[in-house]
């Protein structure tokens, strides 16, 4: 069957490159998160202990699988992308401009509060 041309974009911008992620952790247990997503299989190279968990590149199918087994962070949560801004109005329109189509559902309605 023929993938559509949508699906072909998932797979080039997602599903088939690596993206960044972030292990949420408890106060104190950064370092074990780390260790954790190691013991996963995660490169030692691809991670960064940083303040409230870990920061880790890998596949999206990698991290469904951390999300499911590792005991440690509470989620993982994966960067969509990365801009600064200094009022509600710049990230409004900044945060607009992201790909959403590639993560929502059809008919999704985006609103930020």
């Amino acid at each position: 069957m023929k993938k559509s041309a949508f699906e072909k974009r998932v797979k080039r911008r997602i599903t088939g490159r690596e993206q960044r992620f972030f292990a949420s952790s408890s106060p104190g247990l950064t370092r074990s998160c780390s260790r954790e997503l190691i013991s996963l299989g995660i490169p030692e190279d691809k991670i960064a202990t940083v303040p409230g968990g870990a920061v880790f590149e890998t596949r999206p199918e990698k991290a469904i699988h951390i999300s499911l087994h590792a005991r440690i962070p509470g989620r993982i949560l994966m960067r969509m992308g990365e801009f600064r801004a200094s009022s509600f109005d710049q990230f409004e329109k900044k945060a607009g401009n992201l790909d959403w189509p590639l993560f929502l559902p059809k008919n999704a309605q985006l609103k930020f509060n």
